[in-house]
């Protein structure tokens, strides 16, 4: 009888710590990779801040995101073996960081415009550069490039907790440039497997955005970025569907 009661209570206590793992939410730190449950698929992520109010900011490609802290949406970013993946259907989300490397081909596209975010001096060539750098990144299954970007550059302004608060990793001691941004944006989708020996092919809707309001900032770790406003994505004007995507970078 010793022998079952001391059974019972150690089977307890293994039910009782496996139901509070279970419900023990994510932690991450800012910098972490991890991956965001989207549109029914993993997306590559980077944590921009800390928790707030049960919610992380998040930094994919160019968007800024909020996911709330739970397991069921959002995770640290992990490649299982292939073995686990084929036995239990665990996806796993590409790499942040590799993923640019083959992003292209799978398209059918060129690769995603790379800039330096740490230039001696921020000039208005500059900000177009590292403005398209931001715009064009793999997002939902999605590739979004750009081109014949156009953007009048305004003076620095001090940060502004009401303008630029919601601005994931901005560094508040930093000036902020004001921006007005006209540009066609191409959303394309994957190649077919059958196709990737035949690129440009017209699998892109393209959009065209005209002196959208965005601005320029440096994040907590140096490198600068230049994004447009959340509500200006909804002044982007649909152009056309089935359209080859931009073959240059300008």
């Amino acid at each position: 009888m010793r022998s079952l009661n001391c059974f019972l209570a150690i089977l307890f206590c293994v039910v009782v710590g496996s139901n509070a793992s279970a419900q023990q939410l994510p932690s991450f730190k800012p910098g972490d990779p991890v991956d965001f449950y989207s549109f029914s698929k993993w997306n590559p992520c980077v944590v921009a801040s800390p928790i707030n109010a049960g919610a992380y900011n998040l930094r994919c490609g160019s968007l800024e995101l909020q996911a709330k802290a739970d397991p069921h949406e959002l995770r640290m970013h992990v490649t299982p073996p292939m073995g686990v993946q084929a036995a239990f259907g665990v996806e796993a989300a590409p790499a942040p960081v590799a993923m640019e490397l083959s992003v292209g081909a799978r398209y059918g596209t060129r690769q995603p415009r790379l800039c330096n975010r740490h230039p001696e001096r921020f000039t208005a060539e500059e900000a177009k550069d590292v403005f398209t750098c931001d715009a064009e990144h793999e997002f939902d299954g999605k590739l979004y490039l750009v081109s014949e970007v156009s953007l009048e550059v305004g003076g620095p302004r001090p940060f502004s907790p009401a303008l630029d608060a919601k601005k994931l990793n901005i560094d508040h001691a930093q000036l902020v440039v004001e921006i007005l941004a006209t540009y066609n944006n191409f959303q394309c989708s994957p190649l077919p497997a059958s196709h990737f020996d035949n690129p440009y092919n017209r699998n892109c809707s393209e959009f065209h955005a005209k002196t959208v309001p965005g601005a320029c900032f440096k994040s907590t770790s140096g490198d600068w970025h230049c994004v447009i406003s959340e509500p200006a994505i909804g002044l982007m004007t649909a152009t056309a569907k089935d359209v080859a995507p931009p073959t240059l970078v300008d």
